[in-house]
């Protein structure tokens, strides 16, 4: 066997093992963050952010860490989404929750901040950050890529307290699922009902999802039944519309507030002189993987 003949075998002995390395991925992961502004005075919210751990359904974790922390502005991408991982490997299982490593720096320089047009420059603390948010997600041993989208509502997260000079506090909650299952619900508001809200700007009036039919609504306060997604309603005389995105499959109850900017994630909204209130008429809407159905409050 000649020498050119060696070189030869070992170069495609070399290539062969490179391939088979190449397939020993389980699979790759892309995951966006977006958010769901809420109804405050909040120009900017910037967190800090180390990584995402995902939980496996026997307990275990997986963190995948950021090459450097990232220093995200979540208002920006309040309708936008912001590419938190890239092509990462993953192994095979199924994962059934997941939660954004947040880094706990107050400093409105250069770690997590709330600017407001009330009080300006607010340092945030981060609570919960060890809190998992629920995940259907299945990773096969193929190769395959996926991408999952996740969400904040940060009118279910950040504190609602307007008077706060000295630091406000978020608890992140978040909402999340593969981009080919992710559902969505939208649809118009008639012009009376905005009209009978009477509230100033109309920034209070929301759509409030809960999971399951028939629910009684409630507000978000750490007790059942607590929405798992919110949407202000937008627009002007005779198109007001609003949309709910990145839920899970399922059912849901859909009930429509005026009084979304009361919500306090800190607090029980449901009493007092600023209660929030939910209007009669809750809708049950069935979404499917990957549906967009509508839903209108006619």
């Amino acid at each position: 066997m000649t020498n050119t003949t060696h070189r030869l075998l070992r170069l495609c002995s070399l290539f062969a093992l490179g391939a088979l390395l190449g397939g020993c991925d389980d699979g790759r992961v892309d995951m966006t963050l977006s958010a769901d502004a809420p109804a405050q005075n909040l120009q900017n919210l910037f967190v800090v952010i180390d990584g995402v751990t995902l939980r496996r359904d026997d307990g275990s974790e997986e963190r995948i860490r950021l090459d450097q922390q990232q220093r995200v502005d979540l208002m920006r991408y309040n309708g936008s989404d912001y590419t938190l991982i890239s092509n990462e490997s993953l192994d095979e299982g199924t994962y059934d929750g997941i939660r954004v490593d947040f880094r706990d720096v107050q400093n409105c320089d250069s770690g997590n901040c709330a600017v407001t047009s009330v009080n300006g420059r607010i340092p945030l603390t981060i609570e919960g950050a060890d809190t998992f948010s629920a995940l259907d997600f299945r990773v096969s041993d193929n190769g395959r890529s996926y991408v999952l989208q996740l969400r904040m509502d940060l009118r279910f997260s950040l504190e609602n307290n307007s008077n706060s000079t000295s630091r406000l506090r978020l608890r992140p909650t978040l909402r999340a699922a593969r981009d080919s299952r992710a559902a969505s619900v939208s649809g118009t508001v008639r012009n009376s009902i905005v009209d009978n809200c009477n509230r100033n700007n109309n920034s209070g009036i929301a759509v409030y999802a809960f999971d399951g039919r028939d629910v009684t609504p409630d507000d978000f306060d750490g007790a059942d039944p607590d929405p798992v997604a919110s949407a202000p309603v937008t627009g002007s005389s005779g198109n007001w519309r609003y949309t709910l995105g990145t839920l899970p499959p399922g059912d849901y109850t859909l009930a429509l507030t005026c009084f979304g900017d009361r919500e306090d994630p800190f607090r029980d909204d449901s009493s007092g002189n600023s209660s929030l209130s939910f209007r009669d008429g809750a809708r049950n809407v069935s979404l499917g993987s990957g549906d967009s159905e509508t839903e209108n409050f006619n």
